[in-house]
């Protein structure tokens, strides 16, 4: 072992050893420099590197030609030649490298290029080839992804080429080597002398601009990097899958470092997708039939500014579900979504943790430097590189803060700190949320705030209409609860009040269309059918308690069925008896077929005057005549739920992984871009050069587009409603 010997001895050998020799190690011809996992160690040259003999200059042997690295003028650093490496020896991934430091010829004589030892180690894996591994038959070298297009040209170009040029010899595996998701297989005939490296991937893009570094990434590895982001299963998993697979795969340290390229690139589109989709929702509410036009304003500056107002809607969420739990999360997401496009236009990003800052705290302690925690200041905690730490707010409290920056967000843009153009800046005077914190009104405050005082009161807070009926039945079942007079068998049980909000629901519905009729025609009106659904949801509560005498017979099933046994009575004996007397008469008629048609069988709540005040007192505490215009739009935030519904696919279930670095953060990006870009990984692919599409990729891709296109429009066909309606 060379890395074991001391220098002059080392020296020695090496001039003592032949490169021929020295060729014949499936270790020499493996070994490539410890930065050129994951990349392109020739500098993207080729797919196959031929090394014919008859190129060969005097003095040299084909097992040490190499072809000349084309276009190294333009790069800021020249790729190092594959056979810097001579003689690693036994062990060699574990030890030094020995390495000439002058020249890239192994056959130097030259004094002044003596091998040196190199101090880092090599993280190349090399394959073994079949031959020197047990002689069972059972094992195999494992599984490569191979490019059919690139394996077809080598076939072509290389293998039949050489059956025909060297009738005598054939090619066989010298060695290979793993480089991330490719095997570099290299080849040697033993008769007319060439060698010639097949590489599995795809050939790079020649076309493709410079990068920073000295090697270029592989294209297979950017493709699988890009494919094992988009679909959202964790990095582990993914090499855990490869390697039970026996299938080549990357290190976990080579693969993460190209996971943060690509997240910096979703990173980026995503956010220009945002940009986009912020343009589109002002067009969209310009161009409303009923648009009442844009706010115009002068800033500090004396710049004139005319803004778009339109309806918005937003909801926040933890890093985690901390329901019941003892872990709570580290990030909060704010979403915001416009209510006229559908399209995700913002995304607020809270958190109050940072790797660094844990590993500067932790060797802060086990240098003895600090005692306790709270002796700490900002500036003990100060590393280099991004902080991941945002805010001060924790996850619990931190939508009420989200809310008002993302007010300013929305109309001053954070890198100049200045107004944004008039075709991007929103204005929300419509803000629906689910109403469990004082957000929108801090949103509506601050957005006031910034565009002066003739903006208030123009803007308004709207419920979610499906969080409101919850937090109705919520309140019922808390009132049962606690009062056991009020509790129990015909009395506030689950299933009463799961129909007392639906009906209450039903109402309210009903009042939206009148409101959207008479708000700007009849004011009247207006009062009568707002007076109207009050009365119907009070006379609700007694309908259930048996009392009918308030109870339109549109909503009355009981109204009803007693109007027809009157009908049929008045039509079989005429006019004798009057209503009241033919209703006392057919008393218990009405109320064996009320029985057989209504819900519960008929049974009423057994509640006095008293327990029905309860009642309509934790209803109309929600209820007011003040709240009720704003409730009976039924405008709903359930775009924002099932922002986070997607969310979890992409963030590991519970969320509980991504909590100390910028994870969480590209993830809200990238779903909320997806939401309005089905191909946003083409995007993303585009802007880490990768040119190319596969037959296989674009069929796949096309079938899901058109799965998710059916889907959409089977939920709204008639008979999807059918289905979800009750009998």
């Amino acid at each position: 072992d060379s890395s074991t010997l001391p220098a002059g001895e080392e020296t020695a050998r090496c001039r003592g050893t032949s490169v021929a020799e020295r060729g014949n190690s499936s270790t020499a011809a493996a070994s490539v420099s410890e930065d050129a996992l994951m990349s392109d160690s020739d500098g993207g040259s080729g797919q196959t590197s031929v090394r014919q003999p008859q190129h060969l200059q005097a003095g040299q042997t084909s097992a040490s030609y190499r072809l000349p690295n084309p276009d190294t003028s333009s790069r800021r650093a020249p790729a190092p030649a594959p056979n810097r490496l001579v003689q690693p020896g036994e062990g060699w991934t574990n030890g030094a490298i020995p390495v000439h430091t002058n020249c890239d010829d192994v056959d130097c004589t030259d004094a002044s290029c003596n091998p040196a030892t190199a101090t880092k180690k090599s993280r190349v894996s090399f394959i073994p080839l079949r031959e020197e591994m047990d002689e069972d038959e059972t094992k195999t070298t494992g599984i490569a992804l191979v490019d059919i297009d690139s394996l077809d040209k080598f076939i072509g170009e290389v293998i039949e080429k050489h059956a025909r040029e060297c009738r005598e010899g054939h090619l066989k595996v010298k060695s290979q080597t793993k480089n991330g998701y490719e095997l570099d297989r290299n080849y040697a005939c033993s008769t007319c002398g060439m060698e010639v490296t097949y590489r599995t991937g795809p050939p790079p893009d020649p076309n493709a601009p410079k990068t920073k570094g000295r090697f270029k990434p592989r294209p297979i590895n950017t493709i699988m990097s890009v494919g094992i982001f988009n679909c959202g299963a964790p990095m582990q998993h993914i090499r855990e899958l490869f390697a039970e697979s026996g299938v080549i795969s990357p290190s976990e340290k080579g693969q993460a470092k190209m996971m943060e390229k690509v997240q910096a690139s979703v990173k980026k589109v995503s956010q220009e997708e945002l940009v986009s989709n912020r343009k589109q929702h002002v067009a969209a509410c310009r161009a409303l039939n009923d648009y009442a036009g844009d706010h115009k304003f002068k800033d500090g500056e004396g710049v004139e500014h005319s803004i778009a107002r339109g309806p918005i809607t937003t909801d926040g969420n933890g890093e985690k579900r901390a329901y019941g739990h003892i872990i709570t999360g580290q990030q909060h997401a704010l979403v915001c979504i416009s209510a006229v496009t559908g399209m995700p236009i913002a995304i607020w990003h809270d958190q109050i943790s940072c790797i660094r800052c844990s590993l500067k705290l932790t060797q802060l302690m086990k240098d003895g430097e600090v005692e306790r925690v709270q002796d700490l200041s900002a500036a003990d905690l100060s590393h280099e590189g991004t902080c991941y730490r945002n805010s001060k707010h924790s996850p619990a409290s931190a939508e009420e803060n989200a809310m008002a920056s993302l007010a300013e967000y929305l109309l001053v843009d954070p890198k100049t700190g200045k107004i944004r153009p008039d075709d991007e800046a929103i204005l929300g005077d419509f803000v629906i949320a689910d109403g469990d914190t004082r957000g929108p009104l801090r949103f509506i405050s601050r957005q006031a705030e910034l565009v002066g005082d003739s903006w208030k009161g123009k803007a308004q807070y709207c419920p979610d209409i499906g969080h409101f009926i919850k937090c109705i039945s919520n309140a019922l079942f808390t009132l049962a609860n606690k009062n056991t007079e009020l509790r129990g068998k015909n009395l506030l049980e689950p299933v009463r009040i799961k129909v007392l909000v639906s009906d209450i629901l039903k109402y309210i519905r009903d009042y939206g269309a009148d409101y959207k009729a008479y708000v700007s025609t009849d004011k009247s009106k207006l009062d009568e059918a707002r007076a109207r659904c009050l009365r119907r949801i009070e006379n609700l509560i007694h309908h259930h308690c048996g009392d009918h005498g308030g109870c339109e017979m549109g909503d009355c099933k009981y109204l009803q069925i007693e109007d027809e046994i009157v009908a049929q009575y008045t039509e079989e004996f005429g006019d004798s008896k009057s209503r009241e007397e033919i209703i006392a008469l057919k008393l218990m008629d009405i109320r064996e077929k009320y029985a057989d048609n209504s819900r519960f069988s008929g049974m009423s709540m057994s509640m006095g005057q008293n327990a029905r005040k309860k009642v309509l007192g934790v209803i109309f505490s929600r209820i007011t005549p003040e709240c009720i215009d704003r409730v009976c739009l039924c405008l709903s935030s359930n775009p924002c739920e099932n922002f986070f519904s997607v969310l979890v696919k992409y963030t590991s279930g519970k969320r509980v992984y991504l909590g100390k670095k910028d994870g969480w953060e590209v993830r809200l990006n990238f779903v909320a871009a997806s939401k309005s870009n089905n191909r946003l990984t083409d995007e993303v692919r585009a802007d880490l050069n990768i040119k190319e599409t596969s037959f296989v990729r674009e069929k796949s891709t096309n079938l899901k587009l058109k799965r998710k296109a059916y889907q959409a429009a089977y939920k709204k066909s008639e008979g999807c409603k059918k289905r979800r309606t009750l009998q």
